[in-house]
């Protein structure tokens, strides 16, 4: 395996991942084992920023260690832009809309 390569792609991707948080502004994480409602509140999310027409960087973290670095006991959660918004159970479509419009303004 060459090396050079594999360090190369990977300065590469993370300078992609640094210029794509910059342009987008708006860092979603769904906090969650993968459990239904935690697939739900992912669809939710997708879905919210669908109907706002609105790009952002949504991810899914099944880690329990980013569970803890944000303070999250119950799952699933919602962070947005690094607050948490929602804890323990699905917010509505409507009240992601409303944090995330609030955000983009």
């Amino acid at each position: 395996m060459n090396f050079g390569i594999c360090i190369s792609f990977e300065f590469w991707a993370l300078k992609f991942d640094i210029v794509f948080q910059e342009v987008c502004m708006l860092t979603i994480r769904i906090l969650g084992t993968g459990c239904a409602n935690c697939d739900r509140l992912h669809q939710e999310v997708i879905n919210a920023l669908a109907e706002l027409n609105i790009a952002a960087d949504v991810r899914h973290e099944r880690n329990p260690a980013e569970f803890y670095r944000f303070g999250v006991a119950a799952t699933p959660a919602l962070v947005i832009n690094g607050e948490v918004k929602a804890a323990g159970g699905v917010p509505s479509r409507s009240e992601i809309k409303e944090w995330v419009k609030i955000l983009i303004d």
